[in-house]
């Protein structure tokens, strides 16, 4: 019985000592609304997925991002970027275009020179969105954005190390969050009907 009741009270220590779980990836936009000017076009697929190694412009974190080789970060921003189309509705079901959306992540890395009073990561991702009739590239464009997280975000009672890890996470959310937000200001100002880059002109 003394066995029994040493084993559990070991237990418990041992699970009180355990670090806590760090949040999943979270790239969902907030405070986001209805576009002011939505597109005639209607998106028929959605894609996210990493650059090629000659594409990239930086790291992509994975000790602090990613385990998975790369489809965590892929599947998050993919779930988000779907959600804050479907939130603003800048792109209209049944419109006169069918468009694919292709998004290619280049850079995702928190920045190693942070000071205690802030952190800070930076998001790189290639946005295009494809006419599925002919091939043309209605818009193309390289999108950066960072995301900070002051000193203090997370309060002063958890583990040191932890906190360090939160913020790091938390630093690379708002980057996508801001990028994936910069990309729909930006697809507002797209004419369907004027590709950037004609089928055969690439």
């Amino acid at each position: 019985m003394r066995l029994v009741l040493s084993a559990a009270v070991l237990g418990s220590v041992l699970a009180g000592c355990a670090p806590p779980q760090l949040p999943p990836l979270n790239f969902s936009v907030p405070n986001i609304g209805l576009s002011a000017r939505p597109l005639d076009a209607e998106v028929r697929s959605l894609t996210v997925t990493l650059g090629r190694p000659d594409e990239l412009m930086g790291l992509i974190d994975w000790e602090h991002v990613d385990d998975t080789g790369g489809g965590a970060i892929t599947a998050a921003w993919q779930n988000a970027l779907q959600e804050a189309l479907d939130r603003t509705l800048i792109f209209r079901d049944g419109g006169s275009k069918r468009v694919s959306v292709a998004v290619k992540v280049l850079k995702l890395e928190f920045s190693r020179d942070w000071e205690f009073t802030e952190s800070s990561a930076e998001a790189v991702a290639r946005y295009e969105v494809i006419d599925r009739t002919n091939g043309d590239i209605v818009y193309t464009q390289e999108i950066a954005a960072s995301g900070a997280v002051p000193f203090g975000y997370e309060g002063l009672t958890m583990d040191a190390e932890y906190i360090s890890e939160l913020r790091i996470r938390e630093s690379i959310n708002r980057a996508v969050q801001n990028n994936i937000s910069l990309f729909l200001q930006a697809a507002e100002t797209i004419d369907v009907t004027k590709p950037m880059f004609p089928a055969g002109t690439t």
